[in-house]
């Protein structure tokens, strides 16, 4: 027979619908595949850091990989705490990136063999996390959290 924790501790772990504070499962699931993402993208730009470094120099690539970096780590930690408009706005942004990128894809087509695929990785692991973000109840979460 499984014993229930009582006390103040397991009081403020879950909300009164008998949700987790951190939020559901499918919540935890997309802030680990967004802290993939992220991963990943270090992994693409140190891939192409050569590249980069030519066209602006070795002290905007860092400042461009740090501001980023910072920016949606920052995001995904205030998504993981069930704030909306983190949600949100981690959607606007990656929509203007897609924007961008494919305004570049011609461009960059058979330059970084394997930036490309880690590229691929992070749109699935982006567009698999916006999904559960944005569907039940990970929906539903983040309304009752704003």
């Amino acid at each position: 027979m499984e014993q229930k924790p009582d006390g103040p501790a397991h009081a403020a772990a879950v909300d009164p619908n008998g949700q987790h504070a951190d939020g559901p499962a499918r919540i935890k699931k997309a802030v680990a595949l967004l802290w993939l993402m992220l991963g990943l993208g270090l992994i693409s730009y140190a891939l192409q850091w050569h590249y980069v470094t030519t066209l602006r120099g070795i002290a905007f690539a860092i400042y461009v990989a740090f501001a980023i970096f910072v920016v949606v780590a920052w995001l995904i930690h205030k998504i993981s705490r069930g704030r909306n408009w983190a949600r949100i706005t981690f959607l606007l942004l990656l929509i203007a990136v897609y924007v961008l990128a494919l305004l570049q894809l011609r461009s960059g087509i058979g330059r970084f063999d394997v930036a490309a695929f880690i590229g691929i990785l992070q749109l699935l692991t982006q567009s698999w996390a916006l999904y559960l973000m944005f569907s039940e109840p990970g929906r539903r979460w983040f309304r009752k959290r704003s």
